[in-house]
């Protein structure tokens, strides 16, 4: 998992996939959550103290934190007001499903979610390609906008608190 990632992927970075579940197999961090991203954010914190459960407990306490001021960084993005820009960061920060799940680094640290909606909130209104770009591309839920309809679907995209 996560302590695995941090432990090898500056050490044996080309065997990062060789975890050491279901040996003698080979590359079987595959098979499940690799967990890679959530293990490169707690590297600093692995490389500082190698100790793997304070890695986990300040990934935890740090996504929530992350995952309220990307919630209030897409309303506001969206056109929300501060009071409901608040709202809608607690509100992701500590909605039941992250809550339900205070073991799974992978469901915790889902902060960039909201990103790409204030992305592409700004590219259906602005219709910048880099705006697209940082979002990681086209998906399917704009795969049929262009830019003449792209008022009605921002008028679908302001949600109202």
């Amino acid at each position: 998992g996560m302590s695995h990632v941090s432990r090898h992927v500056l050490a044996d970075p080309l065997h990062l996939f060789d975890a050491g579940m279901f040996h003698p197999a080979r590359r079987t961090l595959a098979y499940g959550d690799h967990m890679i991203g959530q293990g490169l954010l707690g590297l600093p914190i692995w490389l500082a103290t190698g100790n793997p459960l304070l890695e986990f407990n300040l990934l935890a306490l740090g996504s929530l934190l992350l995952c309220a001021t990307t919630g209030f960084r897409s309303r506001r993005e969206t056109g929300g007001g501060l009071a409901g820009a608040v709202a809608t960061g607690l509100v992701f920060s500590f909605s039941p499903f992250r809550l339900n799940a205070p073991l799974w680094p992978q469901v915790l640290c889902t902060f960039a979610m909201p990103l790409a909606v204030a992305a592409w909130a700004r590219w259906v209104r602005d219709g910048r390609g880099r705006d697209q770009s940082e979002q990681g591309g086209e998906t399917q839920g704009e795969a049929g906008v262009r830019h003449g309809d792209s008022e009605r679907v921002a008028g679908e995209v302001r949600f109202r608190v």
